[in-house]
């Protein structure tokens, strides 16, 4: 309930586009785009669990609270961005896509990348944290 109060208040005050999201997943709509070649990890039964952990550890790494999530897509898809690479937020449409193409594990994905931006914006990555992603990448890691 508090996921819907919060989406609705950020609504009314002009904020972010918000997408009906999954209160497991803090709010967050997840959309994994199937093609063929998909990695084995996309298709596993944990793979919530693993977005879940992952967007909690990062939002936490990053000093900030998972319900601000709430109203975020993510977007899982096979191929390559264009000119975006592995990954981007997309601010127009509160999406983060995140190419998932030749990586073993979400964890290796750009996912906590785009959260950053998400959270801060900084296109141009002048921010000191962008330098200060090993102690978050240990913590998501691969698992084995």
């Amino acid at each position: 309930m508090r996921y819907v109060l919060i989406a609705l208040a950020l609504a009314a005050c002009g904020g972010r586009q918000q997408w009906p999201g999954d209160p497991a997943l803090y709010g967050v709509d997840l959309v994994v785009v199937a093609a063929p070649g998909m990695p084995a990890f996309v298709s596993a039964p944990d793979l919530r669990d693993q977005v879940r952990r992952d967007l909690e550890l990062s939002a936490r790494y990053f000093g900030h609270d998972t319900d601000e999530l709430i109203g975020l897509r993510i977007i899982l898809q096979n191929d390559w961005l264009s000119w975006e690479k592995i990954g981007a937020y997309r601010p127009d449409e509160n999406t983060i896509v995140v190419a998932v193409r030749d990586f073993s594990c979400l964890g290796a994905t750009a996912l906590p990348h785009e959260v950053l931006h998400y959270f801060i914006g900084d296109p141009n990555h002048l921010d000191p944290r962008w330098l200060t992603f090993g102690p978050l990448a240990q913590s998501i890691g691969c698992a084995l």
